[in-house]
């Protein structure tokens, strides 16, 4: 299939999101799709010195990468959504894989066979409104309180007096909204969630759409090439490491407290924004048995990860996004919904993982069979799990070996693609997607 795949997603960028579309787009490549990638250009000022796709990510692309420009101002992501929706249409593709809701809205306003992934709650907020429902409010508004589809009237949802009747007293819609609206456009054929949690929240928001909601958890590649050598000098005790951000919600206190607990131990903390790195450094300046190391591209994250005896995902609830800490919000929360990458690249390369005992990573890991799982504020209970596995070699190594057959057998990344466009390359009835 010929697959427009839209993303608001800066590339290159150290969130992980721009890694995810990434691996996603050249994923579905490697299974014989063209894809044509469509980001944002000029969202952020490019410096000079910035590496291209292939270097940061270490691949060639399979895909291409055509820039659809930031328009800037306060309706940005709704003007970006529009002209990505347009380049789209000039692709005359068989599919949209919209990794961005307002631009798969405007996709399917005009026509076009549509993914929809979603990997947070639409409503993050009481009250919150976003930038799809103010375009929704916008086009109201235009044609004076009539819903009027911009390319076939015939996708417009069945419901729109309702709509209709919200603009006449001037009311915002919640976000919810804008899921009950998807659901009446036919030419959504699959919204994809990375959850089970995130697809019950969703299904009970919006049941028109259950039937069309597939749970794809993230995913990791295997290792292609034997580990470099280790990239930090090590001693003779336990190799603790963590790789990823360094944000509210990734549990780094919780990493603090387990190296003061556990000074046996040496801990190794990888990547994370220079800020976030700096106020770590200075917080822990004390703990000579916990270093934080700077950012380095995915493709040598793997060499880190080789490096260490044991991984940590002390997640929290309560787990910000990377947009919203570079921008100082609070209140964006995905603790409930998310499927950590770093976790399934734990278990490509083999590591034996001490996580937080919540329901979304149980998801996955099942303590004690490929995981040990610890309450996420029980610095004891983590302190322990790492003494246990300190003492036991053969436990660590049935731990890694059931998350790596885990990985092999789940979440590869080809899997992953080759089950979100399941049944789409034909013009004949789709097969189901997975229901709950």
């Amino acid at each position: 299939m010929k697959i427009v795949f839209i993303s608001d997603a800066c590339l290159p960028s150290p969130s992980a999101e721009a890694l995810f579309v990434v691996r996603m787009a050249q994923a579905l490549s490697e299974h014989g799709h063209d894809v044509i990638l469509l980001v944002p250009d000029g969202k952020h000022e490019r410096r000079t010195d910035t590496p291209t796709v292939a270097a940061y990510y270490g691949i060639i692309p399979a895909f291409t990468t055509q820039p659809v420009a930031w328009p800037g101002g306060a309706k940005a992501i709704r003007l970006w959504a529009w002209r990505s929706a347009r380049a789209a249409r000039h692709w005359a593709p068989d599919l949209v894989y919209a990794r961005h809701v307002a631009a798969g809205w405007a996709a399917l306003e005009a026509g076009l066979r549509c993914i929809v992934e979603l990997h947070q709650g639409i409503q993050a907020r009481p009250g919150q409104t976003g930038p799809a429902m103010d375009y929704l409010d916008d086009r109201l508004r235009q044609t004076g309180g009539r819903w009027q589809a911009v390319a076939s009237t015939r996708h417009a949802p069945a419901e729109a007096r309702d709509r209709r009747a919200l603009a006449s007293r001037g009311g915002y819609v919640q976000n919810i909204t804008l899921l009950r609206r998807l659901a009446a456009y036919p030419n959504l054929v699959r919204v994809v969630v990375i959850t089970h949690a995130l697809a019950r929240d969703l299904c009970e928001a919006a049941p028109r759409l259950a039937s069309r909601i597939l749970v794809a958890p993230d995913g990791a590649l295997l290792p292609t090439r034997p580990p470099g050598p280790a990239p930090f000098e090590r001693g003779k005790t336990l190799c603790v490491g963590y790789c990823g951000h360094l944000y509210a919600g990734k549990g780094v206190e919780i990493i603090e407290a387990i190296a003061r607990r556990c000074p046996w131990a040496q801990f190794h903390v990888l990547g994370g924004l220079t800020a976030d790195r700096e106020r770590w450094r200075a917080r822990t300046a004390d703990c000579s048995n916990l270093v934080f190391h700077d950012h380095v591209e995915p493709h040598r994250v793997g060499d880190w990860l080789a490096a260490f005896d044991v991984c940590l995902l002390p997640n929290q609830p309560t787990v910000a996004t990377y947009q919203a800490s570079r921008r100082g919000d609070t209140g964006t929360n995905i603790g409930a919904y998310t499927s950590p990458m770093k976790m399934f690249e734990y278990m490509a390369a083999g590591k034996p993982i001490v996580a937080s005992d919540l329901a979304v990573l149980r998801e996955i890991l099942v303590d004690d069979t490929n995981a040990l799982l610890c309450g996420h504020d029980d610095v004891s209970a983590w302190a322990a799990a790492l003494s246990r596995l300190a003492d036991d070699p053969a436990l660590r190594q049935r731990l890694a070996a059931a998350a790596r057959t885990d990985l092999e057998a789940h979440y590869t990344w080809s899997a992953r693609a080759s089950r979100v466009v399941a049944g789409l390359a034909t013009t004949q009835p789709l097969t189901s997607p997975e229901r709950l």
